[in-house]
């Protein structure tokens, strides 16, 4: 009995096995319209290429020990983007990337310049207890914000400035940072 119910489970599995492996679908047709479909496809994926042009922004840091411009990362950006989109791209691989994910939000870009605010993480505060300390690390880290987003290499579009803030306000002070970078207009 019991080897019986063996053969009986081999022949089972190997049914499924065979009749899932052999499940084949043949469609003939018109081999004209599955050149033409296949063509406009092609034409389509052509089309789509040239229209949307991109280019590589850069993630830009410093050499903590040479102060010498170190690239962190090349992103592609679609140029059809809203000035807006591209900002925002860079802002979240910034902090992604050099800042551990500590907020920044773009709030507007009027008249070209953004308008940039760096939230405090409430938990870990992150940016001033970590980002802005030291005088070294605060370098660092106002440079990886300004280049980063100022994008000095790129030759297309962009925008002319930032304005920071800290938790919306300009009248910050910490240890290690210029007084004048939260609340006067960088430009590029």
């Amino acid at each position: 009995m019991k080897k019986l119910k063996k053969v009986f489970c081999l022949i089972f599995i190997c049914m499924l096995v065979l009749s899932g492996c052999n499940n084949k679908v043949d469609v003939k047709g018109d081999n004209k319209s599955e050149m033409q479909v296949s063509s406009n496809l092609s034409n389509d994926k052509q089309n789509e290429k040239k229209n949307s042009k991109t280019y590589d922004a850069k993630i830009i840091s410093m050499d903590p020990n040479t102060s010498e411009k170190k690239i962190i990362s090349d992103i592609k950006i679609d140029d059809n983007l809203s000035m807006n989109d591209k900002v925002n791209i860079i802002i979240k691989e910034v902090s992604k990337l050099q800042f551990k994910n500590a907020p920044i939000e773009l709030i507007k870009i009027e008249n070209n310049i953004a308008y940039i605010n760096i939230k405090e993480d409430k938990v870990n505060k992150l940016w001033g207890n970590k980002f802005f300390q030291g005088s070294t690390g605060a370098s660092v880290t106002t440079y990886t914000i300004v280049e980063s987003l100022l994008q000095r290499d790129y030759k297309g579009k962009w925008i002319d400035g930032i304005y920071i803030t800290y938790e919306g306000k300009t009248n910050v002070e910490f240890d290690h940072i210029d007084v004048d970078f939260f609340g006067s207009v960088i430009k590029r």
